[in-house]
This record gives structure tokens, C-alpha cells and sequence, in this order.
């Protein structure tokens, strides 16, 4: 596109006239006055870009064919600069008096080159200036849409409203709720949204006609004239389109008149304009004269709605005026309500839509997020088009569908935009959908392509990003990720823009579309390579200078790179390589390398010729062990990111020596911190990582240091080195952590007070996020205790690990505090007043996390908090008073004082209309203790887990009528479900799982939409009632949950002697126990009344030292009492297992469940088959188990009572021996349970005889069905094959298989039929085939299961026909064909129906579910011919 192509050129000539200015300097003679002709060449060219971005040439080709001559020529200019740099680079090695030779040399080699250039430029620039830009086309681009934008806003669609009607009712409310008081709502959201849509119904709405005297509708748009509005505003009043004024103060003076002491609702449609004082003069010139007004905002922009508002609190503060501010922001809507868009708009016509294109329009619909505007166009470009249409839309870009027949402020929005942000945006074309993107790493890849440049010597590349990133998340082409808020996500359909008006520029290569790809002799310049691209197209990639791959192998990734001479910006992070390959020494120009993620050990040596490399990221490489010495050659290195390379022990001695191009240094969980010295580094600004104490003090000279600062190790630190480090000074350090190790009881004292110590480590008052953890003394010093003159900046702070203090500085004070992090206190009992000591208390706090505080009783505060997450683990004793803090979301985590009746929530003094998502996990409150839910009318996600007390939902859950989720997991005391679960009119989803005592379901649950159960198909058919059907969902792995890694819970038995009926232990972090405290926790957990012990050590990749106790040594300590019934085991990193351990069925003869799992060393286990009333084994993760033998049963009957096995994550377990007895004549294995489970074992063989069970899965476990030696009959009643890529071979011992009832086979690709060895399964009465995408056909075998009565097909898309033997079976009643291919339900419709004619119930359903079939003979005979 030749619009696009002028973006792309321009900031291009910017930047490499910034580089003649650099290197120009270093030559004589003809070159200089060859390059100072190509600089005034390229000033020319600039200026006629410039020129022709004000017109609109987008339908002429010469002026396309001219800006790619330029772009072609730039570049090569670009290479050519470069090549100059690298033989200087080369040449300057030698002594000083070999240089004016080798200058001598560069000139006469290259004197040639730029001599071409210089003619080539000449020629383009020619051939511009004969080019007639705008004389056809002459309006703008940016006014065309404008037009076209201003039409469409003056009519409001219905259609475009599905979905929105909360944001109806929010709006209404806004406008119609505040009596008197005047108000300015902004509707914000990305273009397309719907916010002109929703202001037109507001516009519209009969009670807004009726409460406002005058209501006025101006599209502003673009272009903001005050002049032009007034006299809009005018023409409507008086009935005239246009009324000629003056100037702007006979047009106020006019409006003041009409205007006058009226009620006016004004709608300000499209508002771009940023600048203040204007606006200022807007929010003036409409508020001067009526006594009551609303002003409607709808813009693109946050920055313009939050304009808006502080323009209306400046003049409310002026006048007096009683008027405030609200904003709504869009988000999308639903699929489905996206749906209702689409097949309003584009099927309205048709009478019926055919559900296979349902199912690929609901994929479109999920693609675009809920954009109505998009849903709209989809389906008008769509109506009537054939399937091979909608799937071309389905993976195809939105703007070239719809380009004709199109316009939006989407597009305003990027025409808006200055031209070097434009060509920031069109990069974003190169990455991959749906992947967040590290801020940091997108502008260092704008800045290394030449995308940004410094207008001023006081901005940096950087800052001028990190604006131009705000900019684009201001419009909402960005979204923050709310997980991290160091990344980004492009929806969709900004996506599709940036690669629309990139065009040829960018190239997008994936495999998987078989397209064959033109070479432009212009390009692509960005490219990305995507896993399944089997090879690249010769010279395809030559002008490449930004390559990223996704998922790719070795092999392409080395070919790719010898197709990239000019490669500048190289992103290995999307592949899994063991090696850099060696091939990058080629890539000379490279100035950006992203290794990240690479499972690498090393760099090869030759990454050392990368002498322009800039950017270097290593990061998060967990098994980098190794750096090259040849780093020390990288002399322009600005960026080394080595965080969390946990195995790097050193980095070369000499490669920070005498380096001054080093700026950014981002060592966060790298261990080689501790043997490098950063005091040669001059211009390090950025330090982001521990220092130990030997280090602090080379932190004096840095006081220009800036980002995140750990300093460890401080009670070997001295008064002398805190005081040099002088963080007061280092304003530039936004995050610090005040790390103390805490010395065991026979260690040395201290030399240094910790209070001393912390008193000279004041930080600057700048500082953003604070952590103090370790600390050992009683008293905090004095500028902690004044922490909001201290560090009045403060956001958040964290406190851990502090054995002593008994009290918390005034963090109540702090005016911007948003999150606060308390963490094992154990002396903090209460928290008062003293904590808040002003009327703020905590004005701004949004999140509040409560950690391990084992002796905390209360909390209390006047006012109640208003937050936005709350996070309550493992405090036992803790309430508030004299209510609980409002929170949108809680999670309350063994802490079941916290839900007390007399502390509910919610209750301060009315329901909470806040709260709307609560997780509760392990509590157990008294039956009063669910009351708090009562108060919560808002909720609508409520998570109950290992509850075990509970016995029926709570009564008090009967009161939300707003619930739209309910999850209950592991509840083992869970017996029924209660008859008013009908009353909760928005409940939408139920699942429950491992509740295994649930036996009553009332018929109520049948009309809850997403039911998810443990119950296999059979036990609760009877809730679904005839002519429905309800997917089975697929079960979830049984994986252990990861418990926070917090600090360890000491002083316990205060928790277990004051909580009613106390009878369960759970430790976490045990590799930081102290002797002292061994003693208290060896009596707790003998304790008669502990039925339930949690040990949980930190994993190995998690753990950052040695455990102050090994962990066979505190395990053989920990015995529990032998009334002990349940025991989990959790980290445990000693190869051998307690004694007690080992003879655990006579020291726990009580144990009816037993959790194993992540024992990283153990490679054998105890003899568990005596336990008589064990009756659930949970055996996860453990990597050096190679064998299970006979001995693991101990002999006689072993596992009596067992009904729960799970076997998971045994990633080396090669053999199980199984033993059979001779029952009635027949050898019976010995281990028989009703719930069996093996996940991700693939070495797993059975041998010589498979368990018997009721219900066996088998996950990700391929040999588990092999056999070998002497083949021996198993008895099963249920079996699902999940994922497992068996041979055909593989699937024999099903022939050894007795009594089978029900078969699952989900999602095994190896499959193109069903296995022979399936024939012998003449028990099998049910056969489930769900999402094995490569079967082709059923056999004709199936005949022979004579006892098959129900038959499903899932998600099968190769299947196309069914076998002609289904006729045959006569006991076959039901048959459900889901998702399948469009021609099997063709045919089914069709051919195949006499097939299926004698079964009475079937069930056919297309990809999307719109045509739905229950039927019997006489039915089916109905069907369509």
C-alpha cells in the first residue's frame, strides 16, 4: 500500500540522516563529499513524504512503486553505513599507527559504493518530483474517513447493542440518578466497540427526553474547531444546519442566550483532541449558561476522557459548581452475544443458518474478542457466501475483507497518529496472535530498527518508547496484561490493521497454509516464521531485518539465518533450541538478540564477531552454566539480561572491565552476582538484582544506578559499607528489597544491630516498592516510624520474616500505598489505630495480602476498607472488626475464623454490593460460620475447596441470586446437593470434583447450563432431560495443588489448643526450620487429636540454599501420633524415607489417605498394602522411581480397603509388578480398586497383569496397555485412553480385558480406526470416540459387540461416513454424532439413515451445534431429502 509505504520511509530517512552525522566525520576527500550530496538527497525525498502523506495516492501505483524505491534505497544506504562501521571496527583493532592506513583503505574499497548510492538517490528523487500527488484524489485519507465516520454516527443501530444491557443500565443510571448535580460521563473503549452506539440509545431513551429540556448531538471528531462546534450546536437549536458567526465570542454569546437556565444533556461524539487549554475552553464555553447539564463523551482515548475530567474539577474549583466525572470503559462482549450481532446483521435475510458455518462463526467471533462493529461488517461481507468464504475469513485479516465496504475510528486512530508512531505500530504486524509482549524488549527492537529517535538530548530511546507504548495503550490498541504488567496483549483486530497497512513490509510464514509466497525485489523487511514451516523459499528472506520464529525446529532456524545478511533484530525466544547455531557469526549487522527461554548450556564462541550487538537477553536461560570469554568483544553492548539463569555460576572476569557502552545489567535470580564487581561499570544506570554484603559498597560512586535492588547477606555487612552504599541518594532505585539471613542458635552474634543497620539504609524518597524481610530486632528506626515523610512516594510494601517486632510502622499514613504484603509475624497479635495514626488510612490500598501470621487475633479499623483483592492464608486466629474490609475479590486460605458470624462480610453497616469473587480453601468454620456469605449480593464466582467438615452447601449460599459459577473440589464429607440450588436463578455453572461421599443430586442440577461432575456418563444420564444433551466435560488432571512457598508457621500450639476441635497440621517451607523450634512442632504433631499432617519443603528448582535441618533428619523427628488418618508429603528432597516411614503400617495403622509427591531423590517406596484402612493413594512426581515391586504390597491381601489409586508425572517409572491370586478358579490381580489413575507415565508396563478396576484412565502413558512374558486376563469395568500415541500393536492387551461396560477414547492421534484388538470387548455397552481427528471410517467388526448400547462420536473431522454393520446391532438405543465432519451428518441425514433407522434415540450435531436431532424411526423417515 503506498499510504503505508510513506509511513514506513520517513522516520527510515530520519534516522539514517542521524547516522551520516555520526560516521560522515571519519572520512576525506570524494566519500565526505559523496555522503554530504546523499544528505541532502535524503532531506529532499523527506520532504516530499511528507508532501504526499497529506494526500491521498492510494490507488496510484507510480507513487507505490516510487515510495518502495526509496524504502529499497534507504535500507541498502543503511546496509552500506554499516558495512563501514564493521571495517572501522576491524581496522581500528591495530595500532594506532596503522589507522590513517586503514582509513586510507575504507575510503578507496568503499569510495565506489557510496558513489552508487549517491546516483541511485539522485535518480529516485528525480522520479518523484515528476509524480502529481493529490491532483485526483484530493482529500486526505484521514478526511475521507472522517466524512464517512460523521455519517455513520448520526444513526444508531439496535443490533449494535446486544449484549450490552448492564452497560445501559450503568449509563442511565449515571445520567438520571444525581438530581441537580451536573455531571461529565466519558465512554471509552477501543474503535468499534459501541460506545456511539450506547450514547445514541441513552440520546434516544424515552426518560432522558423527558428529564432534559434541550438535548444536542456533535460529532467532533479530528477536527476540533470551537468556532464550527458552537455554530453545530446553534444550527440545531434554531433549526438551521449552519449559522455564520464572526468569530468564536458572537457564537457564546448566542449559545449563553439559548442556552440559558436550561436542563441540557450534550453529546460530544468522537472527541480526539489532547490539548488541555482547549478542551478547558470547550468545557467552558457549554457550561456557562444552564442551570442543570450532562455532558456524553464518547472518545478512543483514556488520555482524552481523563482530560476531561481534570479540565471539569479545575473549573468546579474556580466557579463552585457542583459537577463530577465518571467514566465507563467497553470491553467486548460475548461470543455468543457476538453471534446475535453477526447473524442479525449479515443473515437477517436467509431464513435458517447452516450449523457448520455456525461453528466457524463462533470461532470468528472468539478471534475479535466481542467488537460488535466487527460483528456487524463479518456479516455483511458474509451473507450468502459459501462455506470456503467463511473459513478464508476464519484465518484471513478482517481489513481485507471488509475494505470496501468499511470505515472506522479504529482507523482514525491510526491515521491520527505522528508518523514514527505509525511505523512502531505497523511492527507489531510481525508477532504472533494472542502473545503478550515484554514492553521493555518491543522498544529495544524499535529502537535497534531505527523506529524511534530522540527529538531532544534530554530524551532517550527508551523514555520516547515507553511513551509511544502509553500512547497506543491510551487508544486501547494495547491492553495490559493483568497478570503482568510488564506486558502487553494487540487485540486481534488491532493485529489485523498493523498487517494490513504493513503489507509487503512484513511476511507471516506459516506452514500450515499452503500459499506459495511472491519474492518482492522490495521486500519483506520483518518476517515471522511460525513452527509447522517446513522450508524457506530461496532469497525469500534476503532483505530481512527483524526475524521471529515460534515454535520452530533447529534445522529451519539455521536455514533462516544463512538467508539473513542484514538481519538487525533476531527473537529465538518462541523455539525450544539446545544450541544457538553457529550459523549467527554470518549475522554481522545483528544488534538485538533475544536467547530467552532457551534451554541452552552455552553461547557458541563466534558470538564474539557480533561486534554491533547491542541487546543481549539471556534470561530465564535455566540451564545456561557457561559464557563465552569472546563476550568481552561485544564493546557496544548496552543490555545484558541474565535474570533467573539459575545454573550460571560466573561471568568472564574481563568483560565489565574498562566497559562503557554497558547501561542496563538485569541479574534478578542469577547467582553469579556474587563473583563480579560492578564499580568498573561508569555508565551503569539500570542494576536490577542481589548484591551481598561484601558488594554494598560498590555502590557508592553509582548514585545515577536505577531499577530493582536486592541487598542480601546484611548481618555481615558493616555500619561503614551502608553508609557508602547512601541509598538515600539512588532516587533512580524505584524497588528495594533489605534482605537479613537469619543465623541458627549456635551461629555467632552479630556484630551490627539489624536496627543500626537499617537506620543507615534509608532509601531515597522516590522509592516505589519496599521489602524488608529477616529483620531481627524489636524496634524499627526512627525515619520507619515517620514513613510518610520517609518515602511518601511508596506503592507498595512488603514485611516478612520478622521474629521479634511486635507492632507495624504507620503504613496508614502512606497517601499512595496500593498493595500491602505481611507475611510471618508471629509476635503481631493485634493491629489498632497505631498502624494508621491519620484520617487517610489507607486512602489508595487496593491489595491486601496476609500471610503466615500465626498469632494475629484481630485487625480493626474505623472506616472499612475498599479493595480490590484480598488474600488471607494461614492465619488461624485472625478477625476483623468491626467488619471485613469490602474486597471485588477474597481469598480465604485455613483461615476459618475469618468467615465467623460475628465478623461477616459484607456487613459495614449494609450487604456488600462489591465482592464478586471468593475462594475459600481449607477452612472449617462452625455451621454459623457460612453466615458471612449471606451478605454478599453481588457474587458471582464462589470456590469451595477441602472443606472437609462440609456435608451439604451452606444455607446461607441460598441467598445469591446473582451466582453465576459454583466450583467445589475435594470436599471428601460432601454428601448431597440441597433441592433449593433451583433457586439460584443465575447460576450458569457447576462443577464438582473428588467429592467422592456425593450421592444425592437433586433433579434441579439438569437445568444449569456447564455441569461438570465425577460421575461417569451413565450415573448421571437421568439428569438430562430428553431431547438435551449435555458434553461431558474432560477431567481435569488430579495434580497436587502448589501451595504458597511462605515462610514456616512456628508458635502453632496456641492455633491448635484455641480453635474448636482442632485436629489437622499443615507446615510449609520446612527447609527453613530452626532446631529451636523442632522440639514444638515434634509435640504438636504427636498430639492424639491430629488427624490430618501437610509436610511441604520448597521444590529443588524453587529452593535457594541448603535446609538449616536436612530433610531425612527432620522427617524422622515429625512422627506423627498413630492416630494420624490423613498424611501428605510434599518437596521432600532425601533419597531414603524416615524409619517410621518405612514400617508405616504398624506406626500409622489408622491412615486412610496418603498424598506423595515431588520426592525428587527417593527412588523407592515403603511397603504401603498393609495399611488395612488406607483408602486413597495419591502418588505424584517422583523422578527417580524407576520400579515398583512386590514388595511394595508387603504380602498377603493387600490394599483391602483402597478405592482411590493416582499415579501421575512418573516420568522414569518403567515397571509395576502386580501379583494375582486364584479366585473361583481364576488368577485375579492382586490389586483391585475403583478409581484408578496414570498420568504422564510413559515408560509405565504393567507386568505381568493389569489392575482391576471400576474406572481406569490412562493419560499420556503409552506403554501402559503393552504386555510381555505370559499374558494374564484383567478385570475392568470402565477405561479411558487419554492422549496416549500407542502403536496399532499397542493397543493388544484390550484382548485380555473381562467385564468391560464403558470405553473412552479422547484425543489419540495415532488412530485411523479402532484397533482389532477391540472385538473382544463383546461386554462393551457404552464407546465413547471424542476428538481422534485422523480416524477415517469404522470397521465393520463393530457388528460384533453385541452388547453396545450407546455410541458417541466427538469431534472426529475425518470421519465421513458411518460403517454399513451399525444396521446389524440391535441392542445399539442411543447414537450422538458431535462436531463431526459436514459430510458424516450429510450422509446420516441422508445415505447412511437406513443405517440408523432402528435406533431410538439420535442425536446429530455440526461443528457449532445449530441443528440438533432427537429421534426415533418415525422421525428420522422426516428428515430432509
Amino acid at each position: 500500500m503506498a499510504a503505508s509505504a510513506g509511513w514506513v520511509v520517513s522516520p527510515l530517512i530520519t534516522q539514517l540522516l542521524s547516522d551520516f552525522e555520526a560516521i560522515s566525520g571519519r572520512h576525506r576527500g570524494v566519500v565526505r563529499d559523496d555522503m554530504e550530496a546523499i544528505k541532502a538527497v535524503l532531506v529532499q525525498l523527506n520532504f516530499l513524504i511528507r508532501d504526499a502523506e497529506k494526500k491521498r495516492p492510494l490507488q496510484s501505483a507510480a507513487a507505490e512503486i516510487w515510495l518502495k524505491k526509496i524504502r529499497d534505497a534507504v535500507y541498502d544506504t543503511e546496509d552500506l553505513l554499516d558495512d563501514l562501521r564493521l571495517k572501522f571496527h576491524r581496522n581500528t583493532k591495530h595500532k594506532l599507527l596503522l589507522r590513517f592506513n586503514s582509513l586510507f583503505y575504507m575510503d578507496s574499497i568503499m569510495g565506489k559504493e557510496v558513489k552508487r548510492m549517491r546516483k541511485k538517490l539522485d535518480f529516485i528523487l528525480l522520479y518523484g518530483k515528476n509524480i502529481e500527488f493529490g491532483e485526483e484524489y484530493g482529500l486526505s485519507t484521514d478526511e475521507v474517513l472522517r466524512r464517512e465516520r460523521e455519517a455513520s454516527s448520526v444513526f444508531g443501530e439496535e443490533s449494535l447493542l446486544i449484549g450490552r444491557d448492564k452497560d445501559k443500565e450503568q449509563l442511565l443510571s449515571l445520567i438520571l440518578s444525581r438530581g441537580d448535580v451536573s455531571n461529565l460521563i466519558s465512554i471509552v473503549g477501543l474503535g468499534g466497540i459501541g460506545k456511539t452506539s450506547l450514547a445514541k440509545f441513552v440520546y434516544q431513551d424515552d426518560q432522558v427526553r423527558r428529564y432534559f429540556e434541550m438535548r444536542l448531538w456533535i460529532h467532533v471528531s479530528m477536527e476540533f474547531d470551537l468556532k464550527k462546534i458552537g455554530e453545530s450546536i446553534l444550527g440545531q437549536i434554531t433549526g438551521y444546519r449552519y449559522q455564520k458567526h464572526p468569530d468564536l465570542w458572537a457564537v457564546r454569546r448566542n449559545l449563553d442566550e439559548e442556552l440559558y437556565h436550561k436542563r441540557c444533556l450534550i453529546v460530544l461524539d468522537d472527541l480526539w483532541e489532547q490539548d488541555a487549554e482547549k478542551l478547558e475552553q470547550l468545557y467552558s464555553m457549554l457550561t456557562s449558561a444552564p442551570r442543570h447539564f450532562c455532558i456524553l463523551v464518547t472518545t478512543c482515548s483514556e488520555k482524552v476522557a481523563l482530560l476531561m475530567n481534570s479540565t471539569v474539577l479545575k473549573s468546579t474549583g474556580l466557579s463552585g459548581r457542583d459537577c463530577r466525572g465518571s467514566m465507563v470503559k467497553l470491553s467486548g462482549i460475548s461470543p455468543e452475544d457476538s453471534w446475535g450481532v453477526f447473524s442479525n446483521c449479515g443473515l437477517k435475510l436467509k431464513q435458517e443458518c447452516d450449523s457448520s458455518l455456525k461453528g466457524i462463526g463462533m470461532q470468528i467471533m472468539e478471534k475479535y474478542n466481542g467488537i460488535p462493529l466487527v460483528a456487524k461488517a463479518l456479516g455483511n461481507s458474509l451473507r450468502f457466501k459459501e462455506e470456503s468464504a467463511w473459513l478464508d475469513a476464519k484465518d484471513g485479516n478482517f481489513w481485507n475483507l471488509v475494505r470496501d465496504n468499511f470505515s472506522s475510528s479504529l482507523q482514525l486512530s491510526y491515521y491520527k497518529m505522528p508518523p514514527d508512531l505509525k511505523f512502531c505500530f505497523i511492527y507489531f504486524a510481525v508477532f504472533p496472535s494472542s502473545i503478550p509482549i515484554e514492553k521493555d524488549k518491543l522498544v529495544r527492537q524499535w529502537s535497534v530498527l531505527g523506529l524511534i529517535q530522540p527529538t531532544r538530548e534530554s530524551f532517550t530511546p527508551e523514555s520516547i518508547g515507553d511513551e509511544y507504548v502509553d500512547s497506543l495503550l491510551s487508544i486501547y490498541f494495547l491492553e495490559p496484561l493483568a497478570s503482568d504488567a510488564r506486558k502487553v496483549l494487540v487485540h486481534n483486530l488491532v493485529l489485523d490493521l498493523a498487517r494490513y497497512y504493513a503489507g509487503d513490509e512484513v511476511l507471516i510464514l506459516d506452514g500450515s497454509k499452503k500459499r506459495n509466497v511472491n519474492v518482492s525485489r522490495y521486500g519483506p523487511h520483518y518476517a515471522l516464521l511460525l513452527g509447522n514451516s517446513k522450508e524457506i523459499q530461496r532469497g525469500l528472506l534476503k532483505r530481512v531485518r527483524a526475524l521471529h520464529f515460534s515454535e520452530c525446529t533447529a534445522d529451519l532456524v539455521n536455514q533462516a539465518l544463512l538467508e539473513t545478511p542484514y538481519l538487525r533484530v533476531l527473537n529465538l525466544c518462541g523455539c525450544s533450541l539446545t544450541k544457538v547455531p553457529s550459523s549467527i557469526k554470518q549475522l554481522q549487522h545483528l544488534r538485538y538478540l533475544d536467547a530467552s527461554y532457551l534451554p541452552i548450556e552455552t553461547l557458541p564462541e563466534s558470538i564474539g564477531k557480533l561486534t554491533l550487538l547491542i541487546y543481549l537477553d539471556l534470561s530465564n536461560c535455566q540451564n545456561l552454566k557457561l559464557l563465552p570469554g569472546s563476550l568481552v568483544n561485544l564493546k557496544e553492548l548496552h543490555t545484558l539480561n541474565l535474570s533467573y539463569c539459575g545454573e550460571l555460576a560466573e561471568i568472564p572476569r574481563k568483560m565489565f572491565e574498562n566497559n562503557v557502552s554497558l547501561v542496563y545489567l538485569l541479574m534478578k535470580g542469577c547467582p553469579a552476582y556474587s563473583n563480579f564487581s560492578i564499580q568498573f561499570l561508569k555508565n551503569l544506570k539500570i542494576y536490577e538484582g542481589c548484591l551481598p554484603a561484601h558488594h554494598i559498597k560498590q555502590l557508592e560512586n553509582l548514585d545515577q544506578i536505577s531499577g530493582d535492588l536486592e541487598l542480601e547477606q546484611l548481618e555481615k555487612a558493616t555500619l561503614e559499607d551502608a553508609r557508602s552504599a547512601n541509598l538515600c541518594r539512588k532516587s533512580g532505585v524505584h524497588a528495594l528489597k533489605l534482605h537479613w539471613t537469619a543465623y541458627p542458635v549456635w551461629g555467632t552474634e552479630e556484630s551490627v544491630s539489624d536496627e543500626e543497620m537499617l537506620f543507615n539504609l534509608q532509601p531515597s524518597r522516590k522509592l516505589k516498592h519496599f521489602h524488608i524481610d529477616g529483620f531481627r530486632a524489636a524496634q524499627y528506626p526512627g525515619w520507619l516510624m515517620d514513613i510518610r515523610s520517609s518515602l511518601p512516594e511508596l506503592e507498595m510494601i512488603c514485611i516478612s520474616n520478622l521474629p521479634k517486632c511486635d507492632h507495624l510502622p504507620p503504613l496508614g499514613q502512606l497517601p499512595n500505598l496500593q498493595e500491602l504484603r505481611l507475611s510471618n509475624l508471629p509476635k503481631i497479635e493485634t493491629i489498632e489505630w497505631d498502624c494508621y495514626s491519620g484520617k487517610e488510612m489507607f486512602g489508595r490500598l487496593k491489595r491486601l495480602f496476609l500471610h503466615d501470621l500465626s498469632n494475629l487475633r484481630e485487625w480493626s479499623f474505623k472506616e472499612p476498607l475498599l479493595l480490590n483483592e484480598v488474600e488471607v492464608v494461614r492465619c488461624p486466629l485472625l478477625s476483623f472488626k468491626p467488619c471485613m474490609p469490602e474486597s471485588i475479590s477474597w481469598k480465604i486460605d485455613d483461615s476459618s475464623l475469618v468467615l465467623s458470624s460475628e465478623n461477616s462480610l459484607g456487613q459495614s453497616p449494609h450487604k456488600s454490593a462489591t465482592t464478586t469473587k471468593i475462594k475459600i480453601n481449607g477452612c472449617y468454620p462452625s455451621s454459623d460460620g457460612w453466615r458471612a456469605l449471606e451478605n454478599l449480593t453481588a457474587l458471582q464466582i464462589l470456590e469451595i475447596s477441602s472443606c472437609d467438615t462440609l456435608t451439604t452447601l451452606p444455607q446461607s449460599i441460598r441467598a445469591l441470586t446473582n451466582l453465576s459459577s459454583l466450583k467445589i473440589t475435594n470436599c471428601h464429607d460432601l454428601a448431597e446437593l440441597p433441592e433449593w440450588i433451583i433457586e439460584l436463578t443465575s447460576l450458569r455453572e457447576l462443577q464438582i470434583r473428588e467429592c467422592f461421599r456425593l450421592k444425592i443430586f437433586p433433579d434441579s442440577v439438569k437445568h444449569i447450563p456447564m455441569l461438570t461432575l465425577d460421575k461417569t456418563l451413565e450415573e448421571f444420564e437421568s439428569y438430562v432431560p430428553y431431547g438435551s444433551y449435555i458434553t461431558p466435560m474432560k477431567e481435569t488432571e488430579l495434580s497436587p495443588p502448589r501451595e504458597e512457598q511462605l515462610s514456616f508457621v512456628s508458635d502453632m500450639e496456641d492455633f491448635v489448643s484455641d480453635v474448636e476441635d482442632p485436629d489437622f497440621v499443615s507446615w510449609t517451607c520446612l527447609e527453613n526450620v530452626k532446631s529451636t523450634e523442632l522440639e514444638e512442632m515434634t509435640n504438636i504433631c504427636n498430639q492424639p487429636k491430629i488427624t490430618s499432617v501437610k509436610l511441604h519443603w520448597t521444590t529443588a528448582l524453587d529452593r535457594s540454599g541448603e535446609a538449616t535441618i536436612p530433610d531425612d533428619a527432620l522427617l524422622e523427628e515429625l512422627q506423627p501420633h498413630s492416630n494420624l488418618q490423613h498424611l501428605k508429603l510434599d518437596g521432600y528432597m532425601a533419597r531414603e524415607l524416615a524409619s517410621w516411614f518405612m514400617n508405616i503400617d504398624s506406626n500409622l495403622p489408622n491412615l486412610v489417605q496418603l498424598n506423595l509427591c515431588n520426592l525428587a531423590k527417593c527412588d523407592h517406596l515403603p511397603p504401603l498394602g498393609p495399611l488395612r484402612k488406607l483408602s486413597e493413594l495419591r502418588i505424584w512426581n517422583l523422578p527417580n522411581l524407576k520400579k515398583i515391586d512386590y514388595d511394595f504390597f508387603g504380602g498377603g491381601e493387600a490394599f483391602s480397603q483402597l478405592t482411590i489409586l493416582s499415579l501421575g508425572h512418573m516420568l522414569n517409572l518403567e515397571e509395576w509388578e502386580i501379583n494375582s491370586v486364584v479366585k473361583s478358579g481364576e488368577d485375579m490381580p492382586l490389586l483391585f480398586i475403583d478409581k484408578l489413575e496414570v498420568i504422564r507415565c510413559p515408560k509405565l508396563v504393567f507386568k505381568p497383569i493389569l489392575p482391576g478396576s471400576n474406572h481406569f484412565t490412562i493419560e499420556e502413558s503409552t506403554k501402559a496397555l503393552s504386555y510381555s512374558g505370559q499374558p494374564t486376563v484383567s478385570f475392568l469395568y470402565y477405561l479411558k485412553i487419554r492422549d496416549c500415541g500407542l502403536s496399532f500393536d499397542g493397543w493388544n492387551r484390550l484382548q485380555l480385558v473381562n467385564g468391560l461396560k464403558e470405553m473412552v477414547i479422547d484425543s489419540c492421534q495415532d488412530l485411523k480406526t479402532l484397533p482389532e484388538s477391540m472385538r473382544s470387548l463383546t461386554s462393551l455397552e457404552s464407546l465413547d470416540i471424542t476428538s481422534c481427528k485422523n480416524i477415517a471410517w469404522l470397521p465393520e467388526w463393530l457388528e460384533d459387540l453385541l452388547s453396545l448400547r450407546v455410541l458417541h462420536i466427538h469431534e472426529c473431522y475425518n470421519l465421513s461416513r458411518l460403517p454399513d454393520c451399525l444396521q446389524n446391532l440391535s441392542s445399539l438405543k442411543t447414537l450422538r454424532v458431535v462436531n463431526c465432519s459436514s459430510m458424516l451428518v450429510a450422509r446420516c441425514m441422508r445415505e447412511d439413515k437406513i443405517k440408523i433407522s432402528h435406533i431410538p434415540r439420535v442425536f446429530i450435531e455440526e461443528d457449532g451445534g445449530q441443528e440438533v436431532y432427537w429421534n426415533n424411526i418415525d422421525l428420522i423417515s422426516t428428515m430432509p431429502a
